[in-house]
């Protein structure tokens, strides 16, 4: 009983473990792909460019501008510099707008947020427990550190529009992509003709979408190497499942034999196998699953990795179920057909 117990342990702790571990391999996946935000724009996103004498008595600052896009509805993103990758995201549509680091409500929201890049934590500083860092002379909240895209510029971050909502510095030139799906030219069109009203000095250009990467440093995208890595070990943890399943079930070989010669038939025998794999894929997925809940709570992994997806935890469970199911069927039709019955003769 007690060496069933430990296996039966084991094959719970492996199930935990690799629902885990995929979960986190396919948000990691998906954070990389995701963390270019311009490749979360769609083909009708256009590039406006706004250039303005900032010394005349009329110029625009930057929460005039935030103004203007709130009340067309825009969304978008803000390109801080152009010499590292940084933008200020805004979305004041009723469309969904997130990347690996910052998500929908952390860019809607009215509290500056911020991701920095690795070298840029050098200048954040601890005020209520935050971290936080100034940008466009508001505390930002730093919520993240982007180690995917490659942002190693001393001057790369991400964030909300919040901070630039408030800011009243002057701007001399800006450079905005805007993204409202089929509507976009016409609501371009309207932020242009409402900044202008407001300035008559001010030159604003529109340049099609296929400029908007180009402007914006090019995109990263995801390299041959890391999908061949993450998609193999997320192969090998989930067929591996099906082996220790099958190598748990031969544990119980006597078991099934015995049940056999005392009389049970091949339907017994292939409803006790059907049931133990059940409990065992349950109760593993069931510890996986607040396994990855508990991780995806701790700080410090979503600060440095982003967001642990438990909707992806939900399709591991799913191809793990499907292996499972696949490798007790194997497993019964050999304990309840012929073997059992050469076996009883013996």
């Amino acid at each position: 009983m007690r060496q069933l117990f430990n296996k039966s342990g084991i094959i719970i702790v492996f199930y935990s473990a690799v629902l885990t571990l995929c979960t986190i391999l396919l948000s990691l996946f998906f954070n990389i792909g995701s963390s270019d935000i311009t490749d979360r724009f769609s083909d009708d996103a256009v590039l406006l460019e706004i250039t303005q004498d900032n010394y005349s008595d009329n110029a625009l600052s930057y929460s005039d501008i935030a103004d203007i896009l709130a009340k067309n509805k825009a969304r978008g993103a803000m390109l801080i510099n152009a010499s590292g990758k940084g933008y200020a995201l805004f979305n004041y549509s009723d469309s969904d707008l997130s990347y690996a680091l910052m998500n929908s409500d952390d860019i809607r929201s009215d509290t500056p947020k911020a991701v920095v890049s690795t070298q840029k934590l050098t200048q954040t500083m601890d005020i209520g427990g935050k971290q936080t860092i100034n940008l466009f002379s508001s505390d930002h909240e730093v919520i993240g550190t982007d180690i995917y895209s490659g942002a190693n510029s001393l001057n790369a971050y991400t964030t909300n529009f919040a901070g630039v909502a408030k800011s009243t510095v002057i701007f001399q030139n800006i450079t905005l992509i805007a993204d409202c799906g089929e509507g976009t030219a016409y609501i371009v069109n309207n932020i242009r003709n409402d900044i202008e009203a407001e300035c008559d000095t001010i030159n604003c250009s529109v340049n099609a979408q296929s400029d908007v990467k180009t402007a914006a440093g090019g995109t990263k995208g995801l390299s041959a190497v890391t999908v061949v890595i993450v998609a193999l070990t997320g192969i090998c943890l989930i067929l591996s499942s099906g082996v220790f399943m099958s190598a748990w079930l031969d544990s119980k070989q006597s078991e099934m034999v015995a049940r056999r010669i005392c009389g049970a038939d091949s339907d017994d025998i292939r409803k006790l196998i059907f049931l133990y794999a059940v409990i065992a894929d349950a109760v593993g997925m069931t510890v996986g699953f607040l396994l990855t809940f508990i991780i995806s709570l701790i700080p410090q992994v979503t600060f440095y990795l982003g967001s642990i997806r438990l909707s992806y935890g939900l399709l591991i469970a799913v191809i793990l179920t499907a292996v499972n199911i696949v490798t007790a069927y194997r497993q019964s039709v050999k304990y309840s057909g012929k073997m059992i019955n050469s076996l009883r003769r013996e």
